[in-house]
């Protein structure tokens, strides 16, 4: 299977969130690096076939006779961990991080895929644009 390998550009200085048909053709020496940040894109669609990109704010919701049952908010990451002293002892991916600290305390992170066995994920915003979101 071929992922495809695309980004989007959060410029911090004029606060815009620039997709990917508008900066693929700029070199990337034309980047500064300074202020602009790249977020990949995770290769995964949401419920409603929107791209999942790092960064990325989805909610989980788990629903029962057309009734929400719960609803957990998360933040996509690529993480890199050792797990010890050698080189292949590294893992590294995709991961979900509980917005809400004592849920990161109870759940740890998740591979972004144990979200998706039931497709029950969307996208509600990104880390960047949408911060009230990260305050729960």
């Amino acid at each position: 299977m071929k992922r495809e390998i695309k980004f989007r550009v959060f410029d911090s200085i004029s606060k815009i969130l620039h997709n990917w048909e508008s900066i693929k053709h700029i070199p990337i020496p034309d980047f500064d690096l300074e202020h602009y940040i790249l977020l990949q894109y995770t290769g995964l669609k949401d419920k409603n076939g929107i791209e999942i990109y790092e960064g990325d704010i989805l909610r989980y919701s788990n629903r029962d006779n057309h009734h929400t049952v719960f609803s957990k908010e998360y933040v996509v990451e690529f993480i890199k961990q050792d797990l010890g002293s050698h080189s292949y002892q590294q893992t590294m991916g995709w991961n979900v991080t509980p917005i809400r600290q004592y849920e990161k305390y109870l759940y740890g992170t998740n591979g972004i895929l144990d979200l998706f066995g039931a497709h029950k994920v969307e996208v509600i915003g990104n880390i960047h644009e949408n911060k009230d979101l990260l305050k729960f």
